[in-house]
């Protein structure tokens, strides 16, 4: 996994500490890419369920 990880293109990770363990195994920082999980939820969201509360939907893992 530590060839094909230095031989990618780029490697995204989802947070800081990701990116600082990928640099620790000896990845190029201008190929390591932070995309953080989640969303923005905007205050002026106006679709509400029929007794007015917001529903979110998570879609992934949680570990």
């Amino acid at each position: 996994m530590k060839t094909s990880a230095k031989r990618a293109q780029a490697i995204i990770v989802s947070s800081k500490f990701e990116y600082d363990d990928a640099l620790e195994f000896g990845i190029p920082k201008d190929k390591i890419h932070v995309i953080p999980m989640g969303a923005k939820v905007d205050d002026s969201i106006k679709e509400k369920t029929a007794n007015d509360t917001l529903q979110l939907l998570f879609v992934g893992r949680i570990a």
